[in-house]
C-alpha cells in the first residue's frame, strides 16, 4: 500500500534536461504558470510547438511541464525557424500549406494587395474538378464539334444574337477608350468588375422585375446533387447573377411561391435567376484562370436551370400531367477577363446538364465589343420578357390546383 503523501514532499526534479538548457531553470522558489497551461492566444505564433523545425526529442513535452515558462520561451526562441516544413509531437515533418498546393492548399502566389481575388486555392480551381466534381454530378461541358444544340434552345440563341435598334458606340470612340485598353496593359479584378458594370452589365432600378446581386454565393440546395454519388459542387459565388425581385410577382403569385422548394438563389432573396458572370484578373497581380472560371459557369448555371426544374416538377406533380407545359429552364453565363469574354447557354436534357460555348469576344476589337454588349442586353431583355412570362404562368398553373 502506498503512504499518502505528506505536505512537506515535494515533487523531484527531472534528471534529465535538454542540452543547451539555461542553469537557473528550477532555481527560481515562486511558482510561474507553465507553457502547457498558458492560454494559446498568449503565446507568440512563432513560438508555437507546431511551427518549429527541430527534433521534438530534444525538448520533450515533459520538459516543458516541469520547466517556468520564461525558461522555455527562452530556450524555443533559440531554435532557427523555417516555415517550410513543422515537426509535430515526433511524427515527423508535416507539410506546410505550400506543400499542399494544387490539392486545396494555399495558392504560392501572393496576389497584389488591390486583387480581389482569394489567396486560397479554391476546389474549383483543382484539376480535376470538372472530371471529377462536375461529371459526378452529371454537368458537363461539351465539345464545340461534337455539341447538338436541341431545337428549343437554338431558338433562344437567335433571339440573343439579332440585331438592336439602340445606337451603339462608333469604332473610333471604342478605340480612344484609354481606361478599356488599360485592362489589355495588366489590371487586378476590381478594375475589369468597375469597367464592364459601368459600360456592359446594366444596373436595374430598384422599382423594376429584374435583378442584379453582386458577388453573393448561392444556396448549396439550387446546385444539383446526384444521389449516387457523395461528390459534391462546390457553390459557386457569382460576380453578377441577374434574376427576379419578388415584386415581378403578384402577390397571389409570391403565396404560391412559398410551396416550391429552391425558387430563391441566394441570402438576397433572388428569385429564378437566369444569367450568370465571372470576372477573372488578366494581369501580374491577378493571372487567374477563364479555365476556373468556366467551372463557376457551369455550376452556376446548372443551379440556375435546377431552380426551373424544380417548378417544373411541381406543376406536373400537382396536375398529374407529365407531359404539361414545361417552363424554359436554360440559362446564359460569361466567363471573362479585362481581354476576352465567353458567352455560354446551359440547358437540361435528360437527367444532364449541359454546356456549350456560343462565342468568344476579344473585348479591345471594336466589333466584338459591340457584339458582346448586344448579346448582353438581348439575354437580359429576354429574362425580363418571355422567360419572366413564362414563370409567371407556371405559377398560374399552380394556383389553379391548389
Amino acid at each position: 500500500m502506498v503512504p499518502p503523501k505528506r505536505k512537506n514532499d515535494t515533487p523531484s526534479t527531472p534528471e534529465r534536461s535538454p542540452a543547451g538548457a539555461i542553469p537557473e531553470a528550477h532555481s527560481t522558489p515562486t511558482k510561474r504558470p507553465r507553457l502547457i497551461e498558458q492560454p494559446l492566444e498568449f503565446r507568440r505564433p512563432e513560438q508555437r510547438l507546431t511551427d518549429i523545425v527541430h527534433p521534438i526529442s530534444q525538448y520533450p513535452l515533459s520538459w516543458c511541464r516541469d520547466t517556468p515558462v520564461d525558461t522555455c520561451l527562452k530556450a524555443f526562441a533559440a531554435i532557427p525557424y523555417s516555415p517550410g516544413t513543422s515537426m509535430l509531437a515526433g511524427l515527423g515533418p508535416v507539410e506546410s500549406d505550400q506543400a499542399k498546393y494544387g490539392q486545396g492548399g494555399s495558392d504560392p502566389q501572393v496576389p497584389d494587395a488591390n486583387s480581389t481575388e482569394s489567396p486560397r486555392k479554391k476546389l474549383v480551381s483543382t484539376p480535376l474538378y470538372r472530371d471529377q466534381n462536375l461529371a459526378a454530378n452529371n454537368i458537363y461541358l461539351r465539345h464545340p464539334c461534337d455539341a447538338h444544340i436541341p431545337q428549343h434552345i437554338a431558338s433562344i440563341i437567335r433571339i440573343v444574337r439579332q440585331g438592336r435598334g439602340s445606337p451603339d458606340p462608333s469604332y473610333q470612340e471604342i478605340k480612344q477608350r484609354r481606361d478599356l485598353h488599360d485592362l489589355k496593359m495588366g489590371a487586378v479584378k476590381a478594375d475589369v468588375e468597375q469597367y464592364f458594370r459601368m459600360h456592359i452589365f446594366p444596373s436595374p432600378d430598384s422599382a423594376g422585375t429584374f435583378r442584379r446581386s453582386d458577388r453573393q454565393p448561392m444556396h448549396r440546395t439550387v446546385i444539383p446533387h446526384a444521389r449516387h454519388t457523395r461528390i459534391r459542387v462546390e457553390p459557386p459565388t457569382p460576380d453578377i447573377l441577374y434574376g427576379y425581385r419578388h415584386h415581378a410577382f403578384s402577390k397571389e403569385q409570391q403565396a404560391q411561391l412559398l410551396t416550391v422548394n429552391n425558387h430563391r438563389a441566394n441570402h438576397q432573396g433572388l428569385i429564378y435567376p437566369f444569367f450568370f458572370i465571372v470576372f477573372k484578373a488578366d494581369g501580374p497581380s491577378g493571372a487567374r484562370s477563364l479555365w476556373t472560371a468556366t467551372n463557376e459557369c457551369l455550376a452556376g448555371s446548372a443551379g440556375c436551370i435546377n431552380m426551373i426544374e424544380c417548378l417544373n416538377k411541381e406543376v406536373s406533380k400537382r396536375k398529374g400531367d407529365r407531359n404539361g407545359p414545361h417552363t424554359e429552364s436554360a440559362a446564359f453565363s460569361i466567363s471573362m477577363s479585362g481581354t476576352e469574354a465567353r458567352l455560354h447557354v446551359s440547358w437540361k436534357q435528360d437527367k444532364e446538364y449541359h454546356m456549350v460555348d456560343l462565342d468568344s469576344y476579344l473585348l479591345q476589337k471594336p466589333r466584338d465589343y459591340i457584339e458582346f454588349g448586344k448579346c448582353v442586353r438581348n439575354i437580359i431583355d429576354w429574362g425580363k420578357g418571355q422567360r419572366l412570362d413564362n414563370i409567371r404562368a407556371a405559377i398560374e398553373a399552380l394556383r389553379s390546383t391548389s
